[in-house]
């Protein structure tokens, strides 16, 4: 399983994100692949309540690979002093390996995270879901968009948590236009160009358009 990173280089004649090497190993499709969609989408890193903000980002690069990227914000300005810069650290994973992959990590995370999110998925719960899924008229492909109020990266594991599940959930693989895998990011700041299942601060779901958002409590979906 090879990895990857991307960071922004400030110690360069063109300061910008780029990867570190050595990528020799990875073709050039490849690294172009995850260059377009490592990074979750949206404006606004910079915000102070982002600050050590994490999220996971999975999507394939090719017919039997996919990359898991794991992003950071950290506390680097660039040349012009701003912040939000992030930093992405990328696995790659053979396509049949991403399910017991997620499994696994779903499996580090504390016994009351993974309890709260399961209590997540009940029956209204899944309603929502499915009819987010399901194809829609004009619409070019079926997205998931889960919102909750952003406090923090600890307590924001329970959404990731959520999101895991429902990546490897066996009835989201029953339904049409969905299959063995879909992409998903656990935190990113809008929709637009995103994940099949992505979730949002609420101050940023709001702002969609043409979307069904889920929102997310602790205890139940609203």
């Amino acid at each position: 399983m090879a990895q990857l990173i991307i960071e922004y280089r400030i110690d360069t004649r063109q300061p910008g994100y780029a990867f570190q090497p050595p990528t020799g190993t990875v073709s050039e499709a490849l690294l172009k692949a995850i260059w377009r969609q490592a990074m979750p989408r949206g404006q606004g890193w910079g915000n102070p309540l982002y600050q050590g903000a994490c999220a996971l980002k999975c999507f394939p690069v090719s017919n039997d690979t996919v990359a898991l990227s794991r992003v950071s914000v950290t506390d680097q300005v660039d040349e012009q002093g701003r912040k939000g810069i992030r930093r992405a650290e990328i696995d790659l994973i053979r396509m049949h390996d991403i399910v017991p992959h997620i499994k696994g990590l779903l499996e580090q995370y504390p016994e009351s995270v993974r309890v709260t999110a399961h209590q997540a998925f009940s029956v209204g719960t899944w309603t929502k879901i499915i009819e987010s899924a399901l194809p829609k008229i004009g619409r070019k492909q079926a997205q998931i968009v889960f919102a909750h109020p952003y406090n923090g990266s600890e307590s924001w594991q329970v959404i990731e948590a959520v999101v895991l599940n429902l990546a490897v959930a066996w009835p989201m693989r029953a339904l049409p236009g969905w299959g063995k895998f879909f992409s998903f990011t656990t935190l990113a700041l809008t929709n637009e160009d995103e994940s099949r299942i992505v979730a949002l601060p609420i101050e940023k779901a709001r702002q969609t358009e043409g979307v069904r958002i889920i929102t997310l409590s602790w205890d139940i979906i609203q």
